[in-house]
């Protein structure tokens, strides 16, 4: 069943020397930046493989270059729109993901070398599975026709896929996220981190539908700190969870059991 996850069950160590980071954002919002810049400053150190958003080469972040960006980076971040029933990730008019939308089947064999760890999508509906609401089912049912199963399968090696299951975060509220995801990054694992930074309180909204699939044996993956590439068939689904009411919200960080894919 479902559980309430501790921060330290999240938490495992084995050190790494260097990283880079790669971003394309098809929005006028700057959460790719964001993270760009702060993985690209100390304590991370990450190597800066390319940026393209409304400051950088807009034209040029396509969905061709995300794969590019994402064979020869531990970490890429793409940032734009979705919708629940295709996987891809689409931009504004002026952005390279406008002519030249970002799919799985863009991906190929591209990402076979296992470079790219951490994927992490700032878009609507593209970590989603249809069966899974939590506190409805125990464990994922998920189906070849789910977003989350189309990527995760385009990329077999990455250890973690972040983003949301349905409804984005708006503009500002996106780099407010982004902000503290990176904060977070510098105790928590990756998961941990995705999941404080999005979680909701009384007064603030972020991003209810946050959603981290994870390759189990990768939970403890931190930004600097990472497991050896060891892979595994089995995932589990981290989500938000409100156990208490409109009035006295109460959003703890749940996991699913693990599940195989389809």
């Amino acid at each position: 069943m479902s559980k309430n996850l501790n921060r330290r069950q999240l938490f495992k160590k084995s050190l790494i020397t260097s990283a880079g980071v790669a971003a394309a954002d098809g929005t006028d919002s700057l959460d790719a930046a964001k993270i760009y810049d702060k993985l690209r400053s100390s304590p991370y150190n990450f190597m800066g493989n390319g940026l393209y958003d409304k400051n950088n080469s807009k034209s040029l972040g396509t969905g061709i270059k995300c794969r590019d960006l994402g064979s020869s980076s531990d970490s890429l971040n793409v940032s734009g729109h979705g919708v629940t029933t295709q996987a891809q990730i689409y931009s504004e008019s002026g952005y390279g993901l406008y002519t030249d939308k970002f799919t799985p089947s863009d991906i190929s064999t591209y990402w076979s070398n296992g470079e790219l760890e951490w994927c992490l999508f700032a878009a609507c509906s593209q970590v989603r599975i249809e069966d899974y609401y939590p506190g409805t089912t125990n464990t994922p049912v998920p189906t070849n026709s789910d977003n989350a199963i189309k990527w995760i399968k385009a990329m077999p090696n990455v250890h973690v896929l972040l983003g949301y299951s349905y409804n984005a975060p708006s503009s500002g509220t996106d780099v407010i996220i982004a902000d503290a995801f990176c904060g977070y990054g510098q105790t928590y694992s990756i998961p941990m981190a995705w999941m404080l930074a999005n979680r909701p309180s009384a007064t603030v909204c972020r991003g209810r539908y946050a959603k981290c699939l994870v390759r189990e044996g990768y939970t403890g993956d931190k930004l600097k700190v990472h497991k050896a590439d060891n892979p595994r068939n089995t995932y589990r689904l981290y989500y938000l969870r409100n156990d208490g009411d409109a009035s006295n919200p109460n959003w703890n960080i749940c996991s699913t059991p693990t599940f195989t894919l389809p």
